[in-house]
């Protein structure tokens, strides 16, 4: 990669301009290659548990512009994830109790917003699980205006316990939970 001005470091890597003038050329075959090989181990298009919640636009979800502050979005997000999981009668609480400890720390979001939604407005939040992986699943949101689709978002969500260390790292989701998003039957 060039040192030019244009180029800049993340993550200890160097951005930018290659030497010979090209730019924006991708060097991550590899792990392109390892992304293709771990799709989801479990059937998703067996997945139908959909969560929906309601939002009423309050004043203070609003910044000065007049439209919703983006992190209103990631709570109410958040929050959809909880209801989905205490649709199928698995609350956080029930998943540290009966799992030892368990948690499902949010390790990656993404989001984007389409149409601004503004005070006063009401708008739904659909969620599902969209791929369960061996410790990790995708939860997707979809919060619709109306019947227009206004934001939307993908977060990934690790399966963790506490180790030795008190420490949390990433366990296999056992598979009474995963049967739970698939039969849509409660606990």
């Amino acid at each position: 990669m060039g040192r030019g001005r244009n180029s800049r470091r993340i993550g200890g890597r160097r951005l930018g301009s290659d030497r010979d003038g090209k730019s924006g050329r991708r060097q991550d075959e590899g792990k392109e290659k390892w992304a293709r090989s771990h799709h989801a181990q479990y059937d998703t298009k067996s997945l139908h548990v959909t969560s929906r919640q309601t939002v009423r636009i309050a004043w203070g979800d609003c910044d000065a512009a007049g439209i919703v502050y983006f992190p209103r979005y990631f709570e109410w997000f958040d929050a959809g994830t909880h209801a989905l999981f205490d649709k199928v009668g698995l609350s956080f609480a029930r998943i540290r109790e009966q799992y030892g400890g368990a948690a499902i720390p949010l390790v990656a979001t993404r989001a984007t917003f389409i149409l601004p939604s503004t005070y006063g407005d009401e708008v739904a939040i659909d969620t599902t699980i969209a791929r369960f992986g061996r410790s990790s699943f995708d939860v997707h949101h979809r919060l619709l205006r109306g019947e227009e689709l206004a934001v939307e978002c993908f977060e990934t969500r690790v399966w963790t316990v506490r180790n030795a260390d008190n420490r949390l790292e990433g366990q296999a989701i056992p598979r009474d939970v995963i049967q739970l998003f698939t039969t849509g039957e409660k606990m």
